[in-house]
């Protein structure tokens, strides 16, 4: 292949700059970058954002929601986030907002505002386009320490004329990879923009990234280590109809399996709601997912608690199997929306991480906060072990999930922490053990 057919291979370059110029293209401006001034030339009909009707300074502050737009402009992601933000108008950057906190590229406070209008700071920037490029935020920062760009800045911030010469240095940079690649070793993940690029003697930690339009059949790997791909669609790393393979979270439970009655409980709870999937934003209901329980369906009597005792009851059992999904659901960094504790202990999870059903009082319920549809799968073991997955189509980037129970006085106080957050707490009394 020569250099000239491959250079037009590296589309998303060329797109970067064309949507960037766009950007900054208004009646009357002029940008003061050499390539954005290239790239205007090439749009026969000027065009501009609401927000740029006006003479644009390339000195002033990028703020949070023009860098939305421009990075939402990359990858054209489609699945927008829930507007919970007390400050966020229906402005021209609210939808790039709303689309990249469901990506995880932009992030409110703790008070409930995503500061919009607010410049964008350096840390930011470079975290933002670290997680949209894949890379290490090191990569970005070594790219802006090597820029042309002004040595003083006011409160570390970056200017729109800083922000579109790092983001056209990652594209230029990072983002397009050369045609043969060799003896390489991958830790973190390689995207690449054009086709009929080949592997030599290489490992990959992870997968390769194919952006959309890249053919995966002229991706070639010769004697590499784990070397596979993955097509990204949508701003997610997915692919068309594909099952549910990639393991968010999972969590298992034993049971008793000569307990009879309980274990078909088990069984029929755990296959009515095996399979059920939330889509983004959407919440997983116990109850509803596994509906009625009845006679008629097969459940069958056994011992529930009842006034803080363990009794003989109706469809005793299902409650471990509700117990196993709040785990899972804990694990997984879903957003837990209900829960109810027992009131007797039970050694099948662990202290403080129960949760009771009943019917028309008492649910569980949880949010699936991630872009892409999640998936609840389920196993019966004969053995005497149950297992609740949370499951995904493809890769995706999840965030680093701890779990923490201490007893305080009899008291069991749970906390999670996503990225070193604390981002759920619940607390537990029992009153007794069940068993």
């Amino acid at each position: 292949m020569n250099k000239k057919t491959a250079k037009k291979k590296f589309y998303f370059l060329g797109f970067t700059l064309l949507f960037v110029a766009l950007l900054l293209s208004s009646c009357g401006s002029k940008p003061t970058a050499s390539w954005a001034e290239d790239a205007v030339k090439k749009i026969p009909e000027l065009q501009s954002l609401p927000a740029y009707q006006k003479e644009l300074d390339l000195e002033e502050p990028l703020s949070r929601g023009e860098a939305a737009v421009i990075l939402n402009g990359l990858l054209n992601y489609k699945t927008a986030s829930i507007n919970c933000y007390v400050d966020l108008e229906d402005k021209y950057y609210k939808d790039a907002l709303l689309k990249l906190t469901a990506a995880e590229l932009i992030s409110g406070d703790k008070e409930g505002k995503i500061r919009p209008e607010e410049p964008l700071t350096l840390k930011e920037g470079i975290a933002s386009l670290a997680k949209l490029l894949s890379v290490e935020d090191k990569d970005i920062d070594s790219l802006y320490a090597a820029g042309s760009f002004k040595e003083s800045q006011k409160d570390n911030q970056l200017t729109r004329g800083e922000f579109i010469q790092l983001l056209n240095g990652c594209v230029e940079n990072l983002y397009n990879k050369p045609e043969e690649v060799s003896n390489k070793e991958y830790k973190n993940f390689v995207l690449v923009t054009s086709d009929n690029v080949n592997f030599s003697q290489c490992s990959f930690d992870k997968p390769v990234l194919l952006a959309p339009g890249v053919e995966e059949k002229t991706i070639t790997f010769k004697d590499c280590t784990n070397g596979k791909t993955l097509a990204i669609k949508d701003g997610t790393v997915t692919k068309e109809d594909a099952p549910f393979r990639f393991k968010i979270a999972s969590f298992d439970t034993k049971f008793d399996p000569t307990m009879i009655n309980r274990s078909i409980n088990l069984k029929l709870a755990l296959g009515s709601i095996n399979n059920t999937i939330v889509p983004p934003g959407g919440e997983f209901s116990f109850n509803r997912a596994t509906g009625k329980k009845t006679y008629d369906v097969g459940y069958k009597d056994g011992i529930v608690v009842a006034g803080g005792k363990l009794v003989p009851g109706f469809a005793g059992g299902v409650c471990q199997v509700s117990s196993t999904v709040f785990n899972a659901a804990l694990e997984s960094g879903t957003k837990i929306l209900e829960r109810h504790a027992h009131a007797l202990e039970f050694s099948y999870v662990p202290q403080g991480r129960d949760a009771t059903i009943f019917e028309g009082s008492q649910d569980l319920r949880f949010q699936n906060p991630y872009p892409v549809p999640i998936q609840v799968q389920t196993n019966y073991n004969e053995n005497g072990v149950i297992t609740v997955g949370i499951y995904a189509q493809g890769y995706m980037k999840l965030p680093k999930i701890t779990l923490d129970t201490v007893n305080e006085n009899g008291t069991y106080i749970t906390k999670r922490y996503l990225d070193g957050n604390l981002e759920h707490t619940h607390k537990t009394k029992y009153s007794g053990f069940g068993f």
